[in-house]
Parts: C-alpha cells; structure tokens; sequence
C-alpha cells in the first residue's frame, strides 16, 4: 500500500523520483462505505504518517497548485489532517466564508480555526465563528449572527435550585450552624475535690 500510495503521488504531481525521499511510514484504507461492484476503495495517507513537515507541506503545495488531480477519472483529494475539535470549530465559519464568496472578498482559515479576512480597509482576524458573524452583520454582510452555545457549567447554574440567602424563621446559617455546634461543645470539668 505505501509503495503505491507513493508511486500515485510521484506520478500525479510530478515529483522526481531522485530529488526527493517521501519516507511515507504507513498508508490505509480510507474509512467510507464499502464500494459497489467494479468500484475501486480509497486509500488515505494522514499527515501524521508522513514524518518530515517539509515533504508534507511540499506535497500538499503542488496538489492544490493543481486544482485537479485525477486517478482512473476520479478526483482525489489532499487535505491536512486536523483534529475533529479544529474541523469541528471551522464548519462553524461555512456562512461566514459563503458570504465571503458570494462578496468576492479573500479570506483564509489558518490553523486552529480561525478566519482572517481582507477587507478594502484592512485585514481583519476573528478568533471565533461568534466574532466573525457580528462584525460582518455590522460591515452589512448578508450573515447570520452566531450566538455561542451556554457552557455545561452555566446550563447546570441555571437549571440549579436557587439558593435562599438572608435570614429566614430559623435565623441566618451561621447562627443555625452555632446552633447545632451548641450540642458538641465540652462542658468545663468540675474542679478536683481536695481531700
């Protein structure tokens, strides 16, 4: 598998056998559906399986200089391999990037899902989905706002009990705890008896 996950990536974005030693470590079965008859599975190298950060950023600089790569007729696609928490907090950018497009105005996602834009009066970077939203809503966007999801602390806060502060029929509880101390305290020992 490795050896022609190599071959596919030296043929397909020309890269010469003699300069340059991939040194992929492994390469697996991509995780998708089982293919239907006379259909091919798809082979995946994650970037963690390519061990020299200049080999892996070289590969994936002239896979998407090319736009296109094709296999049998079939596109393949490269990609970084980001942990599900960063892929996760980047889908919430899509409305924001679609809008983006739609206006024409360049954007990047750098690494770890963040979104910096290049506005006519300057670049900005929002380091959330939220931040993003609001401040394109306000330059006239056509964008929903994002409200941030309650934390599970503040959910929990505010489906507690409430909590009863000030005195009550019983007194305030530091004089219902001295109250019940009361029962606990020594007595003072009775003085020796002379004989």
């Amino acid at each position: 598998m490795v050896e022609f996950v190599e071959k596919l990536m030296r043929d397909t974005l020309e890269i010469p056998p003699q300069t340059t030693d991939l040194s992929i470590e492994r390469a697996q079965w991509a995780l998708a559906p089982k293919p239907t008859r006379g259909q091919r599975r798809q082979a995946t190298v994650n970037n963690n399986q390519i061990p020299q950060i200049q080999i892996k950023e070289e590969i994936l600089r002239k896979a998407w200089g090319k736009k296109r790569v094709l296999l049998n007729e079939r596109l393949i696609y490269f990609d970084q391999d980001y942990p599900p928490t960063v892929l996760r907090n980047s889908k919430k950018y899509s409305e924001a990037k679609r809008a983006l497009k739609q206006r024409q105005i360049r954007f990047q996602t750098p690494y770890p899902a963040k979104l910096r834009v290049f506005y006519e009066d300057g670049t900005w970077l929002y380091q959330s989905a939220e931040e993003a939203t609001v401040d394109m809503k306000d330059r006239g966007l056509p964008v929903s706002v994002i409200t941030p999801r309650e934390s599970l602390t503040e959910q929990l806060s505010r489906s507690a009990w409430g909590v009863v502060r000030g005195p009550t029929q019983h007194g305030t509880r530091k004089e219902r705890v001295f109250k019940r101390l009361r029962a606990f305290r020594r007595q003072p020992s009775p003085p020796p008896e002379e004989p």
